[in-house]
């Protein structure tokens, strides 16, 4: 395992347990900043210009994957299916790009980065662009395209991004950690009454009992599950059923925030798979993956669209996932969208 996914694990299982005296001694000055400057931002956010379409910001309370894009793309569906102009602003990060760029299934990962590449080829027909700052990215979208609503992947603590509502993600399984704000846990702003604000609403991964950390919403959660239920090769875009993959030897690599979430996905249909991680964002290791005997080497979807040479081995596949609501909470979601492409619709 690299280096910094190592790191990047370990400071995981920091953040899930209590600090130590010590610990919470050295670093609470710098928590106590990082709780001030998320309340300013929380205050700039009030202040914020709004562009002339709604907004709707998909983010979390943590560092590290909650399942944000997963959603964005079930919203983005739903909302294109039936005819709303939408779009899909994201910030390019580890991306070459200065400037707000319109990202295109055959873009370059480095210019934009990896999660709007992924977004891009997942769903055609909706604008998807990427920035530095998510601002300006809404912006572009919303003077190049005229969508009725922008959805933003992540910028729940970004101060100038106005926004109409928010789906607040959270990781059912690893919750919030120890409930201290960073650097002694994993919390990104302080939680007080203002995290839950009438216009957020709370999406649940995994089991919502799991969740650790104090999080006491005062209205109903909405659970979400990931689904995975085919394996599409590099190579060729041949799709094959994960099903089809039992008893065959394999190697399965994940660079993003909790790998296991990954393998576990492949575990619950029934495949074995040996397992690699890296770093969140990461490039996949290609060379020394490929040195494998495995029968077939599985990767996640955000992993593969970093693949630029190499991907022509027939092994080579990744797996897309799903968000999945029961249908009571798709439907309060789906209202959701509906209010909102209502109201941004140019007049």
């Amino acid at each position: 395992m690299h280096l910094r996914a190592r790191l990047e694990q370990g400071v995981r299982r920091f953040w899930a347990r209590p600090p130590a005296p010590v610990v919470r001694l050295c670093l609470a000055p710098f928590a106590r900043l990082v709780a001030a400057r998320a309340r300013r931002r929380r205050a700039g956010v009030r202040r914020a210009v709004r562009p002339p379409c709604s907004v709707l910001v998909v983010g979390n309370l943590t560092v590290g994957g909650s399942g944000k894009t997963p959603v964005v793309v079930w919203a983005a569906e739903r909302v294109r299916d039936r005819g709303g102009r939408v779009a899909v602003a994201v910030r390019s990060y580890r991306g070459r790009t200065r400037v707000p760029v319109r990202v295109e299934a055959e873009s370059d990962p480095r210019l934009a980065g990896d999660e709007a590449l992924l977004l891009a080829r997942r769903l055609p027909g909706v604008a998807v662009a990427a920035a530095p700052d998510r601002t300006e990215a809404v912006r572009f979208l919303a003077e190049a395209f005229s969508p009725a609503l922008v959805i933003v992947d992540d910028g729940l603590q970004h101060p100038s991004l106005a926004r109409d509502r928010v789906w607040l993600c959270v990781d059912g399984a690893y919750g919030l950690g120890n409930g201290r704000v960073l650097p002694l846990g994993p919390l990104r702003e302080p939680l007080d009454a203002e995290v839950f604000a009438p216009e957020r609403r709370v999406l649940i991964k995994e089991d919502p009992t799991g969740v650790r950390g104090g999080l006491q919403p005062p209205g109903p959660v909405r659970p979400f599950r990931l689904v995975a239920r085919e394996a599409v090769r590099l190579a060729d875009g041949t799709r094959r059923p994960l099903a089809a993959f039992r008893g065959a030897s394999l190697l399965a690599y994940a660079g993003i925030a909790r790998p296991e979430s990954f393998f576990a996905l492949l575990e619950a249909v029934g495949l074995a798979p040996v397992v690699r991680s890296g770093a969140d964002h990461e490039s996949p290791p290609l060379a020394a993956l490929l040195r494998h005997t495995a029968e077939a080497i599985m990767m996640t979807e955000k992993d593969a669209v970093k693949v630029a040479s190499g991907g022509n081995d027939p092994r080579l596949w990744y797996v897309p996932v799903e968000a999945r609501f029961d249908p009571g909470d798709a439907r309060v979601l789906e209202a959701d969208l509906e209010t909102l492409v209502r109201d941004g619709a140019p007049t």
